[in-house]
């Protein structure tokens, strides 16, 4: 494990693949309790992770994942985030064996809309 300054971000370094974590020093269990000074050293420290896996494992892509609730596949009731490196025909992290049902444009334009509202409601608390 390895601190990372001025991140104060957590990066782990996993032996059993060749993925790492990133956790923030600051405890939230889901994304949605992340305090806002958190996220941008969390999101420095992401991208850095990116770098480094691409630059010693190279693989063909990379997955980036987090999950928040039982339902959503967090196992640890605290916020981190995997990178997975990715290999042409893996199919590690494979999300959709079929393809997702599409919405009508309609639903598509009103969801956006509702989006749209409780984004501003939300930034502005």
């Amino acid at each position: 494990m390895k601190w990372t300054k001025p991140r104060r971000t957590l990066v782990k370094f996993i032996p059993y693949d060749e993925s790492l974590d990133a956790q923030a020093t600051t405890h939230a269990e889901t994304i949605y309790l992340l305090p806002d000074e958190s996220a941008p050293s969390l999101m420095r420290t992401l991208v850095l992770m990116a770098k480094v896996v691409q630059e010693n494992i190279v693989p063909d892509g990379m997955s980036i994942w987090q999950a928040n609730g039982q339902v959503g596949g967090q196992e640890i009731p605290h916020l981190h985030f995997h990178s997975f490196p990715r290999y042409q025909g893996d199919r590690h992290l494979n999300i959709y064996p079929d393809p997702p049902e599409e919405f009508a444009m309609a639903q598509r334009l009103k969801l956006a809309d509702q989006l749209k509202t409780s984004l501003k409601e939300i930034q502005h608390r």
